[in-house]
């Protein structure tokens, strides 16, 4: 009896095998977490340029965006709403540069605090997702 059972069994686990295979190859890749470093603010006449390297982190290529974020003083956080994007491989590095326009004309030179822009991963949609 014990042979009758083990014939189907036996293609039942390496059933279950190739369907556990089959999806772990076709399931879509994580969203990569990213990193700037050294990222450094000057002034460029009027405006602030940003600038620094996107590390990627992840096992996959992805486009980051990069929120250019910085405090001067006197005038307080800036750049918060604009953005620059950059495509990195995986596991490379990208230089990014943003220059941000529109700081009162007596404010320019005024020191740079703080220079600390982020990055995340831009989640691309396939045609019909994300749509309502």
């Amino acid at each position: 009896m014990w042979r009758r059972l083990g014939v189907p069994a036996l293609g039942i686990a390496i059933a279950l095998v190739i369907a556990a295979v089959a999806y772990a190859a076709t399931r879509p890749d994580p969203v990569p977490d990213g990193r700037v470093v050294a990222a450094a603010c000057a002034w460029h006449g009027r405006g602030v340029v940003v600038t620094g390297v996107v590390r990627n982190l992840g096992s996959s290529a992805a486009d980051f965006q990069v929120t250019p974020t910085f405090w001067i003083v006197g005038l307080g956080v800036r750049g918060g709403n604009a953005a620059a994007f950059v495509h990195v491989p995986a596991h490379h590095e990208r230089a990014f540069a943003y220059t941000h326009h529109g700081i009162a004309p007596s404010r320019s030179g005024t020191r740079v605090g703080r220079c600390f822009p982020t990055a995340r991963a831009v989640v691309h949609h396939g045609e019909g997702e994300g749509e309502d």
